[in-house]
């Protein structure tokens, strides 16, 4: 025969042993690789979740005007931006200075997150300062060390003066 397992004596091949065990050293090396891939990968599923969910809300608290348009207290949907009322369109960059006062002192953090459909697993900081003071400061708790943390930054106006806007967002 050309290959025989079992020698003459009912003994097992040399060359066949070794190959068994260098597949299975194969096998058990490919494995372990993959087994420790998965919690990276876990990792940036969830930072790249959490990169959308930022620009998501960030895009629905400071690029629209909320519903109704022209709402000054309690919204069907919460939105800073303002709204034109003459050509109908939301003026990109420029937030609504009554807005954000009844944001800063009339809405909890607890309705500004159903209001905006955060699921209950994520939280948020959203800041708004201009170069001399916080014009808004919204958030319930702060990240603690082992958070995942996205922070997305952006600019606008308040009454003719730049604010800072930074918004945090953590599981």
């Amino acid at each position: 025969m050309a290959y025989d397992i079992l020698n003459n004596k009912g003994q097992l091949n040399l060359g066949f042993v070794v190959s068994v065990v260098l597949l299975i050293m194969l096998i058990l090396f490919v494995m372990t690789n993959v087994l420790n891939m998965i919690p990276s990968i876990r990792d940036r599923t969830e930072q790249t979740t959490l990169e959308i969910n930022a620009l998501s809300l960030s895009k629905m608290l400071i690029e629209t005007p909320g519903y109704p348009y022209d709402w000054t207290s309690n919204p069907a949907r919460l939105g800073l931006a303002q709204y034109n009322n003459y050509s109908h369109k939301t003026i990109i960059g420029k937030l609504d200075p009554s807005k954000v006062n009844y944001a800063n002192n009339t809405a909890l953090y607890s309705v500004f997150k159903t209001n905006l459909g955060i699921e209950n697993s994520l939280n948020f900081h959203l800041i708004i300062r201009n170069s001399t003071s916080v014009v808004l400061d919204l958030y319930n708790t702060t990240p603690s060390k082992t958070s995942n943390v996205v922070s997305l930054r952006k600019f606008a106006v308040i009454n003719q003066t730049p604010v800072n806007i930074t918004l945090l967002i953590w599981r």
